[in-house]
């Protein structure tokens, strides 16, 4: 994958979740990471908002508040150092097994 896409519904009290965890998966998977949460407020429970896209170097690349503003993107926008991100081939990290070849 490229990009992940997230549709969220982050309530109050998971501020955490756009500030740290959208960045680790996106530096992590080396990918697009775009969250989209709700805003405002339904049946008690009010959501934080804070949609965000991010890159695969982790550096948000675009960031809403919390008030409901919109992200609008230039979907045929280059990226820069985007193909270097390539991990190419991963190692074989699989245990070995005594007896197997």
């Amino acid at each position: 994958a490229e990009i992940l896409v997230l549709p969220t519904n982050w309530p109050e009290g998971r501020e955490k979740m756009p500030g740290y965890v959208i960045h680790a998966r996106a530096l992590e998977n080396r990918v697009y990471f775009i969250a989209c949460d709700r805003v405002g407020e339904e049946r008690g429970f009010r959501f934080i908002g804070r949609s965000k896209i991010v890159g695969p170097t982790g550096d948000a690349l675009a960031e809403a508040g919390p008030d409901g503003e919109e992200l609008i993107v230039d979907g045929d926008a280059p990226v820069e150092g985007a193909e270097s991100l390539d991990a190419g081939e991963a190692p074989d990290q699989s245990p070995e097994v005594p007896g197997e070849e």
